[in-house]
C-alpha cells in the first residue's frame, strides 16, 4: 500500500536512518531524505507567527541559533573544541547573540543534556530556550 501511495509524491522526509531504509529496501523510486524531526507539524503555527511577527520589535543585535541533536550514533565530544571555538567567537563578537534551542525531552533524545559537554563558561553565556519551560508561544 505504501509503495501505491509513495508514487504519488516528488519527495519524501523521514526522520531517522531506519526509516530511510526501510524506504529503500522497498525500492520506493522517490527522492527521500532525512530530516530529523516533524516540523511540518508546525506550519499552522508558524503561518500565524508570520502574521504576528510586523508588530515585533526585533533587537539590534541577531540572534544565532544553535541545537545540538542528541542520537547514540553522533559524538559531540568529537568537535567539542570547534563548537567551543565557535561559541567564543559568537561571544566575543558583540553583534551577536548565541542561544540555545532544545526541542528534545525525555523519553525522547535530551537535547538540553547536551550542552554538558561545554565548559562551563560557554554553558553560561547562553541564553537557553526551551519551550517545555517556557511555552511554546514565546519559543
Amino acid at each position: 500500500m505504501f509503495k501505491l501511495l509513495s508514487k504519488k509524491f516528488n519527495y519524501l522526509f523521514v526522520r531517522e536512518l531506519e526509516s530511510l531504509s526501510i524506504i529503500k529496501n522497498l525500492k520506493v523510486n522517490v527522492a527521500t531524505k532525512v530530516l530529523g524531526d516533524d516540523v511540518i507539524l508546525l506550519l499552522p503555527t508558524l503561518a500565524q507567527l508570520k502574521f504576528e511577527q510586523r508588530n515585533y520589535n526585533y533587537s539590534s543585535n541577531p540572534i544565532t541559533a544553535i541545537n545540538l541533536k542528541s542520537f547514540p550514533d553522533y559524538n559531540y565530544n568529537l568537535i567539542k573544541i570547534s563548537l567551543e571555538n565557535y561559541l567564543k567567537q559568537l561571544l566575543d563578537n558583540q553583534n551577536s547573540q548565541p542561544e540555545y534551542f532544545c526541542f528534545g525531552r525525555e523519553p525522547g533524545p535530551g537535547d538540553r543534556n547536551l550542552l554538558e559537554i561545554l565548559d562551563r563558561c560557554y554553558q553560561n553565556s547562553l541564553v537557553i530556550r526551551d519551550p517545555y519551560e517556557e511555552g511554546w508561544r514565546s519559543f
